[in-house]
């Protein structure tokens, strides 16, 4: 099966507090799109997510409206691991549950306390009238890991750890809500 694709795109939504240099992002939650890879009827998919996740950055560009960060937190992050075989279906059937033979489909997951590191970028685009508030546009390039090796679990199936690495390169979009004191 050709590898997974190392770079995971994600969606977040949060809030942000800035004290001259410092940066500080709290996310609900980032959900990230799925990473799939395909040979012939086999598919492999992953997901990585985020909750609760708090970022510490120091702006190395500290502008009005653009400020370039590096950034490193901890997060609640939620893994998973899809196997699917498509099956062939089966011309002497008799009835819905033997329409289709050969079907496998085995989902894997794993919730571990992780660290993420990286660059980030924030674009300020909406302020009120007195500019005490503003909407933020953010991309954060960094990688996302566990604390502790990824166990996923299935039914009857403890720890398995399949070597498949989740987060690898994440980039990470979303909107950020700032107020200035």
């Amino acid at each position: 099966m050709p590898p997974l694709n190392a770079i995971s795109g994600r969606f977040g939504f949060g809030g942000s507090f800035k004290n001259e240099h410092t940066i500080l992002d709290f996310y609900f939650f980032t959900l990230g799109f799925n990473n799939k890879s395909f040979m012939g009827k086999e598919s492999v998919t992953t997901s990585l997510s985020n909750m609760l996740q708090f970022d510490l950055g120091y702006a190395v560009l500290n502008k009005e409206r653009v400020s370039i960060y590096p950034y490193a937190g901890i997060a609640l992050r939620f893994s998973s691991i899809t196997y699917k075989k498509r099956s062939d279906p089966n011309p002497n059937y008799t009835s819905l549950a033997n329409m289709h033979t050969d079907e496998n489909h085995v989902r894997l997951e794993s919730t571990r306390l992780g660290y993420q590191y990286g660059v980030g970028i924030d674009y300020a685009f909406g302020y009120n009238r007195s500019k005490t508030y503003k909407t933020i546009l953010f991309l954060k390039a960094g990688v996302n890991r566990p604390f502790k090796a990824d166990k996923y679990k299935s039914d009857g199936i403890p720890d398995y750890q399949p070597h498949i690495k989740q987060g690898d390169w994440l980039l990470t979009v979303g909107f950020k809500f700032a107020t200035k004191r």
